[in-house]
């Protein structure tokens, strides 16, 4: 399947430091991620499901900072292996199934990729390790009943959120700042705060 999807983190309210004049920086970040997978699916009869899903995800957020009164732009990507495992309770039909959906999502990063933004003061990195989000939405399967073989186009509409999630900077982020309160140095710690996502594909399903 495809899989489109949106990262999100929101700026921390709580962005001050004791050895810091003023607030550290750390903007708002969102962005689009393409991605595509495959799952595997058990319905009892056709209405309690569990699935599986390994997605290949492209992640990246855009942000900006405004320094001496210019926007300085940045863009971070990082690739990642989303892996969402879902409890479903559905609506049989004949000709389409209509589903609920909750449970975990585990996200392994890969190599994060993050030039340094040209006119950024302080030197810019990030990292990450591998995380778990809540994940909850809902599917829609037509049924296409071609030749008695029980072939589906699924649809799912899926949100994700990582809980609890600090509303400090400081915990969203490594600052590098020296004696005399000056800012040298800042790594993010990506862990997307919201993620939302469509998936789009074909499936087969045989008893």
């Amino acid at each position: 399947f495809f899989n489109a999807g949106g990262a999100f983190i929101q700026q921390p309210p709580n962005r001050t430091h004791p050895d810091f004049p003023g607030e550290l920086p750390y903007s708002g970040m969102a962005g689009f991620s393409p991605g595509a997978g495959a799952r595997i699916e058990a319905l009892f009869y056709d209405a309690i499901g569990l699935e599986v899903q390994l997605i290949r995800a492209w992640d990246q957020v855009q942000s900006k900072y405004t320094i001496n009164g210019v926007d300085v732009g940045f863009k971070i990507k990082q690739p990642a292996w989303h892996v969402p495992i879902h409890l479903q309770a559905g609506i049989p039909g004949s000709v389409m199934r209509a589903y609920v959906f909750g449970g975990v999502e585990i996200v392994v990063p890969g190599k994060v990729d993050f030039p340094q933004p040209a006119g950024v003061p302080w030197t810019m990195n990030a990292s990450g390790d591998t995380w778990h989000m809540w994940s909850f939405g809902v599917g829609f399967e037509p049924k296409l009943n071609i030749a008695n073989v029980d072939l589906r186009f699924p649809i799912q509409l899926r949100g994700a959120a990582s809980t609890p999630y600090s509303s400090f900077a400081t915990d969203r982020a490594t600052y590098d700042i020296t004696e005399d309160g000056a800012l040298v140095g800042m790594e993010y710690d990506l862990r997307w705060q919201y993620y939302a996502s469509v998936n789009i594909g074909l499936s087969w399903f045989f008893p």
